[in-house]
């Protein structure tokens, strides 16, 4: 079974500057950053 999946998703420049602003004051890149978060938000709901 493969580990990992890619997934493609359209934002917006300034969503993804926004969000690019916050990988980096987290000192992550933009794909970790948004795995990251993703990952808090299903543990959430769990």
């Amino acid at each position: 079974m493969k580990k990992e999946t890619v997934i493609i998703i359209r934002i917006d420049n300034e969503m993804k500057k926004e969000i690019k602003k916050l990988a980096e004051k987290d000192s992550r890149t933009l794909s970790d950053f948004i795995r990251l978060q993703l990952k808090k938000l299903t543990e959430k709901v769990k």
